[in-house]
């Protein structure tokens, strides 16, 4: 099974050690959606949207990490279904991710952004595309910052 990461689960450290099992595929597209961050990172429908993400290949038991992690039971995100562009080859995919059933946006904490910057890096995604995500924030347009961590 293919999942599809956009936010914390991009940091190759933090995911493996999440799914131990799962092998990283590479560099993906989502089109139709937009990041946004509702303390989590979380995507949402936008026509226009490209959200820059990977994809990983996952075992049964890493899919349960992850609903787990994701806190499916709680509905805090649900999974869905979705069809990528995979950048190594060109070819459309479909794949599993998470979209949050909430719809308040809200800055993430610093340690959790950097996590995600961290995962940016290790697959060499555009700094720029979570920056301008960074910067969306429906009630005051520019005036996304992180929160201190608690």
């Amino acid at each position: 099974m293919l999942y599809f990461a956009y936010g914390s689960n991009l940091n190759r450290a933090h995911f493996c050690a999440l799914c131990p099992a799962a092998t990283a595929i590479g560099k993906a597209k989502l089109f139709g959606y937009r990041l946004v961050f509702k303390t989590f990172a979380d995507i949402e429908p936008c026509l226009e949207g490209k959200v820059e993400g990977a994809l990983w290949r996952v075992t049964a038991p890493c899919e349960t990490a992850l609903d787990r992690y994701e806190e499916i039971a709680s509905g805090l995100y649900e999974r869905r279904i979705v069809e990528v562009l995979g950048d190594a080859d060109g070819r459309t995919v479909e794949a599993f991710t998470y979209r949050m059933t909430r719809q308040a946006w809200a800055a993430p904490s610093t340690t959790y952004l950097k996590l995600i910057e961290d995962g940016y890096r290790d697959f060499g995604l555009d700094m720029a595309a979570l920056r301008f995500a960074m910067g969306r924030d429906q009630e005051t347009p520019g005036q996304y910052a992180t929160r201190p961590d608690a």
